[in-house]
This record gives C-alpha cells, structure tokens and sequence, in this order.
C-alpha cells in the first residue's frame, strides 16, 4: 500500500508495481524500503561491507575529503582508518546530493 493524492486528499491504494521474485512480494522501491527499515532497526552498520572505493566515496559525500595512503600502510590498515573516519561522522548530518 502507498498514499496516492487524489485531487486535495490522500488516498491508501496498492502500489500496482512489478514485484521482482525474491523481493517478499515487494516492487523494488518498497523492497529497498523495507531492507532499510530492517538495517536501522537492528542499528546495523552497512559501511564495515564496504570497499576502498566505496569508503573513498562515502567521505566526498559526507564533504570530506578522503585521505591518501600513508607510506608503508598495507591495505587492512588504510580501510581501518577510513571506516573510523566515516564513523566519525555523525549519522544527522546532511549529506549533499547531486541533482541530475
């Protein structure tokens, strides 16, 4: 179900997207939804699965800047530094998105 507006009021209506198989019946807008809910319910971290480049990523929207790899710092070490860098940041700040 989703609130639809009709004319000035809102209405509850069935969402009438594809629901993709092995989404829970769910069209993958509502599927996306219903995973987030699920990831802040359980105060899950997504950004420990993250790569280097998705860490990298993360900082420059968070308007940080990512920091370079320190001489002799092996790779387990730099993804370290940059995840307690990104859990640094605190989870009410805005992040600034790029309008297409």
């Amino acid at each position: 179900m989703e609130q639809r507006e009709v004319g000035d009021n809102l209405t509850d209506a069935p969402c009438g997207a594809e629901a993709r198989e092995g989404h829970a019946g769910l069209c993958e807008s509502h599927y996306k939804e219903y995973l987030v809910s699920r990831i802040n319910g359980h105060s899950l971290d997504p950004a420990q699965l993250f790569d280097e480049e998705e860490m990298q990523l993360q900082l420059v929207r968070s308007g940080k800047v990512a920091p370079p790899k320190a001489v002799g710092e092996d790779d387990g070490q730099y993804r370290n530094r940059l995840l307690q860098l990104i859990c640094s940041i605190p989870l009410g700040e805005k992040i600034p998105r790029v309008r297409k």
